[in-house]
């Protein structure tokens, strides 16, 4: 790691397996924040490699190729490696699974940022590709958490694995139901995806005591916010704070 320059001026980097989102944060702050999808992660590489007096780029990925790609892009401009969560900087979590190995990073990161901003236990719900429910003890330790299909994928199933259903683009239906197939399955994605993370921090929140915090996190959180429960905190970007969290951790000031 790059440790000449104070405060750190840091690029993170969050690369999932449909869209990659990338911020610059400046002694902590994030002074913006952009997102691509990973067919474009040449570019999104060369575009962090051009940032300005950057102490070190931090990556962490759920998407091998993509990674290489951003990594060679930005490699070719300024001849440095990027960082890598999970191998040159660890998750200062405690992760109570069977498999502690297993655990996705951009998850680890998530339940860090979460800790860090309420001090207390927990739920980070995160929409993307899969829907995941990540679970933060009042010590803040990872305790395991929900793995669902996403509402792409769902979209994708229906298209693909049904003999009469058609592939359909997500987009907000015009109401509770359809009058045609395209918006029936449509409200049946959008629908099914607020009420099962409605239903499933009620239980959780049931579970762990009514004082766990709840955020909501990915690329398709504000698409569903609006008829969430009011108490799931909107947090576009938590996995890239965790990325800078992490990183501080190990990264003399």
């Amino acid at each position: 790691m790059n440790q000449s320059q104070t405060p750190h001026r840091l690029v993170a980097v969050n690369i999932g397996n449909t869209n990659l989102s990338f911020a610059l944060f400046d002694a902590g702050k994030m002074l913006w924040s952009r997102w691509m999808p990973v067919e474009q992660a040449d570019r999104a590489g060369e575009f962090i490699a051009r940032q300005k007096d950057v102490t070190d780029v931090v990556v962490a990925s759920v998407n091998p190729a993509c990674t290489r790609r951003v990594s060679a892009a930005y490699r070719r401009i300024v001849h440095r490696a990027i960082i890598t969560i999970g191998k040159e900087v660890p998750v200062p979590i405690i992760v109570l699974t069977d498999e502690p190995e297993r655990v996705g990073a951009d998850r680890l990161l998530n339940a860090l940022a979460a800790y860090s901003r309420c001090k207390g236990p927990a739920i980070v719900v995160d929409v993307g590709t899969a829907i995941t429910f990540d679970i933060v003890s009042r010590r803040g330790e990872f305790l395991g958490g929900l793995i669902a299909p996403g509402m792409r994928i769902s979209a994708l199933a229906l298209g693909q694995y049904t003999a009469l259903l058609p592939k359909v683009t997500i987009k907000r239906p015009h109401g509770l139901f359809g009058k045609n197939t395209e918006e029936a399955i449509r409200s049946g994605i959008y629908w099914g995806a607020v009420g099962m993370i409605s239903g499933v921090t009620a239980l959780l929140r049931k579970r762990l005591g009514e004082n766990t915090s709840l955020f909501l996190t990915g690329g398709g959180a504000s698409f569903l916010a609006s008829h969430l429960p009011r108490e799931l905190i909107l947090v576009p970007h938590l996995t890239l704070e965790g990325i800078l969290h992490a990183y501080e951790a190990c990264t003399p000031r």
